[in-house]
């Protein structure tokens, strides 16, 4: 799950759990399930949700159409991997044609109402190069520049987005070596809604996830790597306060997928492939991080 302090959230008026199942879309409220007219086809998939105190929700990932299966409801053939669910109308809508390939992650600037798309797109729906970034301002599609690209033949990736509501930057993480007319940025980088900036180098291998803690806006960095900036022997996750890296403990000894902050216990929670760290032993595949030291969550998942 890609995550941000302004993003992965449903506002307590929308009192609603959405759930993502390949090929459809459902919602529960209270006791029961119901579908949102249908969801994505039959070939699609949802990547990520992402709620605004605008009462609507955003569904990126990889499919064309919504189909209809309610009486007056509307279906959509050229969704372009991203649709919009207003919840006061209770109808879809496009974001024009969308992109031309697979929506990973999404972020929302709420001071502003832009919407952040990030994935494996190398265009929009009308053929504007994007370069697997893009924003929506609630009208238009807007460019990032020349947005996130890989040299060597490898065009790259965006998975993860992060937006600092304080700063009014866009962290970016994912498999990429440029950002912009940035070179050797090293899988991540900040777009400050002009320019896009470096983070000492990045790190040597993919982010997957990204985090804030609200109560101090450190961000914490997720994946696969073993090295960020000049920190060296990292293992999979690290800690970003603005100028410097700095590792969390021993990390884990496998891939970092997930993470998520708990600002009331100032606790961060972290899931991937890992069947333990170093200092937790009893770690199967999820753990969490008190600031100090790594704990396990019972005995983890299987």
């Amino acid at each position: 799950m890609d995550s941000t302090r302004d993003t992965l959230f449903i506002w307590p008026l929308l009192l609603k759990l959405i759930f993502i199942f390949q090929f459809h879309i459902s919602i529960s409220e209270q006791q029961y399930w119901s579908s949102l007219l249908g969801g994505v086809n039959d070939t699609g998939t949802v990547n990520a949700i992402l709620g605004t105190p605008m009462n609507v929700l955003y569904f990126g990932g990889n499919f064309q159409g919504i189909d209809a299966d309610a009486v007056g409801s509307n279906s959509i053939s050229n969704a372009g991997n991203i649709v919009m669910w207003n919840l006061t109308s209770s109808s879809w809508s496009t974001l024009q044609s969308g992109v031309n390939g697979e929506v990973n992650c999404l972020a929302y600037d709420s001071k502003n109402n832009f919407l952040y798309v990030g994935g494996f797109f190398i265009t929009l729906g009308d053929g504007t190069n994007v370069n697997n970034i893009a924003m929506w301002d609630g009208l238009n599609w807007n460019a990032l520049k020349t947005g996130i690209r890989s040299s060597n033949n490898f065009h790259g990736g965006v998975y993860a987005l992060a937006f600092d509501s304080n700063s009014n930057k866009l962290y970016v993480g994912g498999e990429f070596s440029e950002a912009g007319n940035l070179t050797n940025v090293g899988n991540i980088a900040v777009w400050n809604g002009t320019n896009w900036k470096s983070m000492r180098n990045g790190t040597n291998c993919g982010v997957f996830a990204l985090v804030f803690n609200p109560n101090s806006s450190l961000l914490y960095v997720g994946g696969e790597f073993s090295k960020a900036g000049n920190i060296s022997n990292l293992k999979n996750i690290a800690m970003w306060n603005g100028t410097r890296w700095f590792s969390l403990g021993n990390g884990t000894n496998g891939a970092v997928r997930t993470i998520g902050f708990n600002q009331n216990n100032n606790t961060l929670y972290v899931g991937g492939y890992f069947p333990k760290t170093t200092n937790a032993s009893a770690i199967r595949n999820i753990a969490m991080w008190n600031g100090s030291n790594w704990n396990s969550i019972q005995k983890g998942v299987q």
